[in-house]
């Protein structure tokens, strides 16, 4: 030990963190480095056979969130919770963590209230997402068989899909696309790439998605860019698969399989509706009125086609 004690001329100290979310805050006391992230330590110098003490460390507790809000069946689908109408249960609300627009297992969820005749107040419909942490969060719910959303009903804009590894080496368009298609329908839209650099090879450009499963067909085909502002155009055929799809666009280099570019792509079912919360949480906060609306579709109904709306709400 008294070995050790002669090599080690500065050494750190840190401390093992209990479980759980907590901020970590060394005690002020000789040399110390503090960060709210959790990282803070001491910088301990230590002569051969000194003995330090005082090498504290202080935790205290990070305050987690909730988001509450209501499920509601709106009756006259005027996207408003009118006071005659009545919340509905056992639909699960979830926190979309990683932004795909549909719920994984793993990500936070509630499944609202049924109402309880033996209590004073009206509970059907209620529900709430505890021990959150501050943040942003994208809250949505699965829509139930036999309904519409009708609000929310702007949906949220994912981050960009993916960005060129140099900047300002190539360009998309659009930079993102959304359509609504019925199980078997097929829409066809253009998209396309521009090469701003010059370059000492051509490019053989291909688009497929991301998703394996998803059905996209290039019906260009593969084709040679140029670069040098040189720009490549593919006409797109997007398949309603009768369930909402989200993937990416990508531009690939045939010759090295690289991902050149990417285009975010959404393909929805008429009348299923998107929308989503946008929720901004400080430590401990906690937010209402988070709220959900569904209109009852008629067996006899045609499917209403709702257009998504790209954008942010609160």
């Amino acid at each position: 030990r008294a070995e050790a004690h002669r090599r080690a001329r500065r050494r750190r100290q840190h401390e093992r963190r209990p479980s759980g979310p907590q901020l970590f805050v060394p005690a002020l006391g000789l040399e110390a480095h503090f960060s709210l992230d959790g990282s803070g330590q001491h910088q301990v110098h230590l002569e051969a056979g000194e003995q330090v003490d005082g090498i504290d460390f202080g935790n205290r507790p990070v305050r987690r969130g909730s988001i509450h809000g209501v499920k509601f069946e709106d009756v006259n689908g005027n996207g408003q919770f009118d006071g005659a109408e009545q919340g509905l249960a056992g639909v699960t609300i979830y926190v979309d963590a990683n932004r795909n627009g549909r719920f994984d297992a793993d990500e936070p969820h509630a499944v609202t209230m049924e109402e309880d005749p033996f209590t004073d107040f009206d509970e059907g419909g209620l529900y709430w997402l505890d021990g959150l942490p501050a943040g942003e969060h994208v809250v949505r719910e699965v829509v139930p068989d036999g309904f519409v959303q009708t609000f929310p009903a702007r949906d949220i804009t994912e981050p960009a899909a993916l960005a060129s590894e140099d900047e300002g080496f190539s360009t998309v368009n659009p930079d993102r696309i959304d359509v609504t298609l019925l199980e078997g329908q097929t829409s066809t839209t253009e998209v396309s790439l521009t090469i701003d650099p010059l370059c000492i090879r051509p490019f053989e450009v291909d688009v497929v998605a991301s998703d394996p499963d998803a059905d996209v067909q290039n019906l260009t085909g593969v084709q040679v860019n140029g670069c040098g502002g040189d720009t490549s155009t593919f006409a797109m055929q997007l398949t309603g698969q009768g369930h909402e799809a989200r993937f990416d666009l990508e531009f690939i280099d045939v010759e090295f399989g690289g991902v050149l570019e990417a285009i975010s792509m959404v393909i929805s079912l008429p009348g299923t509706g998107s929308g989503a919360h946008l929720v901004i949480l400080d430590p401990g906060d906690v937010v209402d009125g988070v709220n959900f609306g569904n209109q009852r579709r008629k067996p006899d109904d045609p499917p209403a086609v709702i257009d998504l709306l790209v954008g942010s709400t609160a």
